[in-house]
């Protein structure tokens, strides 16, 4: 996703299969997620990335922003997997402006 999701939340529960980014409200994110929140549980048993909000958060096309969010979910990975209670990995590797601020 590279747009804004603003105000909103998800309480579904997640699972996927190998090399997948999942997260409780949005697989990926290049733009801004803000006042939003996840309590579903996210599963994987493969090789995944996987967050609790958010599977992957980067800075490349845009600013990728998580601001006021939080998940209260259980969140399981694979062996080799990347995984978090709010976002599976969080990537500057472009040296951008990608930035979590009051999250939990």
């Amino acid at each position: 996703n590279n747009g804004t999701i603003t105000n909103s939340y998800s309480a579904s529960n997640v699972s996927g299969c190998a090399q997948a980014e999942l997260g409780g409200l949005a697989g990926d994110q290049f733009g801004t997620i803000a006042s939003s929140f996840a309590t579903g549980n996210v599963a994987d048993s493969e090789t995944s990335v996987v967050g609790g909000l958010v599977g992957a958060v980067a800075d490349s096309p845009g600013a990728g922003q998580v601001v006021d969010c939080y998940a209260s979910g259980s969140v399981m990975g694979g062996s080799s997997s990347y995984v978090g209670g709010l976002v599976g990995i969080y990537s500057t590797e472009t040296g951008g402006t990608a930035t979590l601020t009051s999250s939990y």
